[in-house]
């Protein structure tokens, strides 16, 4: 059974930090004060693990927004393990950031903990608003309410290999769009030895929720109700999506149900797949290891069911309900998210960042048509929903019930409906 590293583990909570949260926030009063010359604000966000960018927050960023907007800023960086752990304990300790970065699938705990506060007095009237893919903000929005602004996507899309596609005799300008092309297609692209062991996986195929929840949204199926109250991945729907996947194992046989081999990239990196759903990251992945090679890496859409939605991760900056300077706060966000800033973190990143005009305007990613294909496939992914509590946890409730099933230990219903009922319990935690 191979082993991977479980994608956007940076973005992962664990649940007594937000009952903490919720705890410690009943006792912190709210001010709202306006910007003054003495102002002063505390930013805290994930970046001390790239000396460049540590370097680019205190040294570049900071005098320059200090002398812009006479606010003072104390930035304070750390790695995502620590960060996740900290912000919440400050939040209960009354010393919360006025500016914070949340990551991933995290809005709807801090939301019902109240560590965030909507910015809609601002964002309603900003012109920036209108730079980024609706999906992107809709990540951000419960209830009509916007609660952050993105500065990174992670979208997760369909990479393959172009010369896999031309040794098995497939066209490489046209990748699969719909889920029977993909099974067609995976047919004449895996590679399996006299035993039948797989020796070139046609997808990677993993059972983890980042990748099977992908064929889920495509169905037209979600991942909770919209009220954020139930479990919603058992519906027939969400179902039969999750028989597909298992079917493209057990009954189609092109993939390997636990994934593809991992040799220190992404499969479609190494070669042990001809596809696989992924970020960006991928392009940086096979500019190293591969780089007489690079071209022979897509991107595309994900094929069709009901819709082409991938899976998107956002990054993208909140403030705190207890920010004593919420004005001098939402300065700084509009500050870092210029179009200029935003290219210069991103570039030392390597990230995909939020703003369409970035993407089209600004190098590497104007240089790159693989980027405008990450750009659609943000404006066609279907949004985490903002409103669920504890919704990694949620989520993996799927793996479990996918495992399960590879396993034969239940049935693919079976298992789902159990999942799906501790879900809305945790749905339902205040």
């Amino acid at each position: 059974m191979a082993m991977r590293a479980v994608p956007s583990r940076r973005m992962r909570i664990s649940s007594w930090l937000i009952g903490l949260t919720a705890v410690g926030l009943s006792a912190v009063a709210f001010t709202s004060v306006g910007t003054c010359a003495d102002t002063s604000i505390t930013v805290m966000t994930p970046e001390a693990e790239n000396p460049q960018a540590a370097e680019w927050y205190q040294k570049v960023l900071k005098p320059a927004f200090e002398k812009a907007t006479g606010i003072k800023v104390d930035i304070q960086l750390a790695d995502w393990n620590t960060y996740l752990s900290k912000v919440p304990v400050l939040f209960a300790s009354g010393r919360a950031p006025d500016v914070f970065t949340v990551g991933g699938e995290l809005l709807g705990s801090y939301v019902r903990a109240g560590m965030v506060r909507p910015l809609n007095q601002w964002a309603d009237q900003w012109e920036g608003l209108a730079d980024y893919p609706p999906p992107a903000l809709m990540d951000g929005t419960i209830d009509g309410k916007l609660y952050t602004i993105p500065y990174r996507l992670d979208q997760r899309t369909l990479f393959y290999r172009k010369d896999f596609f031309e040794l098995a005799g497939l066209d490489s300008r046209h990748p699969p769009a719909t889920w029977d092309e993909l099974v067609e297609f995976s047919k004449k692209l895996v590679i399996r030895d006299e035993k039948g062991e797989f020796k070139r996986d046609a997808i990677n195929l993993w059972p983890h929720w980042s990748v099977v929840g992908i064929f889920i949204l495509q169905n037209g199926a979600r991942f909770v109700t919209p009220d954020g109250m139930r479990a919603a991945y058992d519906s027939p729907a969400a179902i039969e999506a999750m028989q597909f996947v298992v079917d493209l194992s057990q009954r189609y046989k092109v993939a390997g149900p636990w994934g593809s081999p991992w040799k220190g990239a992404e499969s479609v990196v190494t070669g042990t797949s001809a596809m696989g759903y992924a970020g960006a990251w991928v392009l940086g992945q096979m500019q190293q290891a591969d780089p007489a090679n690079v071209a022979a890496l897509g991107v595309a859409l994900p094929p069709k069911k009901v819709n082409r939605s991938g899976m998107l991760f956002v990054n993208k900056w909140a403030i705190s309900r207890t920010s004593k300077h919420p004005e001098a706060a939402w300065k700084f966000i509009e500050f870092i998210t210029e179009p200029e800033r935003m290219a210069e973190i991103s570039r030392i990143n390597s990230h995909q960042p939020a703003r369409i005009s970035v993407i089209k305007g600004f190098a590497p990613w104007k240089d790159d048509p693989r980027w405008l294909i990450f750009l659609a496939a943000a404006s066609e992914t279907v949004p985490f929903p903002a409103n669920a509590n504890k919704l990694a946890d949620v989520l993996a409730g799927i793996e479990n019930a996918m495992r399960a099933t590879l396993e034969g230990k239940q049935t693919l219903e079976q298992a789902v409906t159990g999942e799906a009922q501790k879900a809305t319990q945790l749905l339902r935690t205040t």
